[in-house]
């Protein structure tokens, strides 16, 4: 019963993104798929594979786990984002390196899913746990960010929901990401990271730049840790594990709550990340 109401979301939610557009043929012909093949999905015949599901949602602009919402949901809180047409980040960030195939092997490594830790000025002595995808798409390589900011124990929300696209750079030695806030255009941030020199990807630490999202709107500092959780994730659990934490909360490991603390240790006149 529940993989049926999953399939007959995902039809309906691919018609109503579908519908955005002139015919169907202009849809598929654009993401690349077999026009026999996504009439199928359309239909709920077929499901898509995860490769297609992935082209798919890039194309339309919306996250894996919303295809799977139920339809009246989808169209209200998803449908009138992939209506609205997205700023371009190559613009924004039209500053970063121009993306070559060296820095985009080096920067491969690197796509997958991951909880991101940082603290803001807007909520004293909490950290945010955030969920960010990296991947490749058209030479270049990207990220989309949610922020549930809730209260992690009680699920009570304390912000809004907010969501981000990037563009991630190699520059020289470090990683370059530059994202903005989708639903807005108000919020922009940077962040450097250094790259992992592990054989297994765990970790990856850093500074971001932004400006607070309430209050005076302050701009501000802060250490940064990206946990990574693989290529494949539960979306549902994943993204359910997002919110607002006590930095005491046993939920954030200490390695990771001892590399986001915004301390300034004798001897240190700037903030600069805790190094794996």
């Amino acid at each position: 019963m529940i993989r049926q109401r999953r399939d007959v979301a995902i039809a309906a939610n691919l018609r109503k993104l579908s519908s955005l557009y002139n015919s169907v043929a202009e849809v598929s012909r654009k993401v690349g798929i077999n026009r026999q093949q996504f009439n199928k999905y359309l239909s709920g015949d077929s499901l898509p594979s995860l490769r297609n599901l992935r082209l798919i949602t890039d194309f339309f602009g919306v996250d894996e786990f919303e295809i799977l919402l139920p339809p009246a949901e989808f169209a209200t809180s998803v449908l009138p984002r992939a209506r609205a047409k997205q700023p371009s980040m190559v613009g924004t960030a039209s500053f970063l390196p121009a993306p070559s195939e060296a820095s985009q092997m080096f920067l491969a490594r690197y796509c997958g899913y991951y909880h991101i830790y940082f603290c803001t000025p807007v909520w004293s002595n909490h950290v945010i746990r955030a969920l960010m995808r990296v991947y490749q798409q058209d030479g270049r390589t990207v990220t989309r960010t949610i922020q549930c900011i809730r209260e992690g124990r009680s699920g009570r929300r304390a912000g809004p929901v907010q969501k981000f696209r990037g563009i991630v750079a190699q520059v020289v030695d470090r990683i370059c990401i530059v994202e903005y806030e989708t639903f807005v255009d108000e919020l922009l941030s940077m962040t450097f990271l250094y790259p992992s020199h592990h054989h297994v990807l765990r970790f990856l630490t850093g500074v971001m730049t932004s400006v607070a999202s309430g209050g005076g709107r302050q701009p501000f500092a802060s250490r940064i840790v990206y946990e990574y959780l693989g290529r494949k994730i539960n979306a549902r659990a994943t993204l359910g594990a997002c919110g607002l934490f006590q930095l005491e909360d046993e939920s954030i490991a200490e390695e990771i709550r001892s590399r986001i603390t915004n301390d300034i240790g004798p001897g240190e006149g700037v903030l600069s990340p805790r190094l794996y």
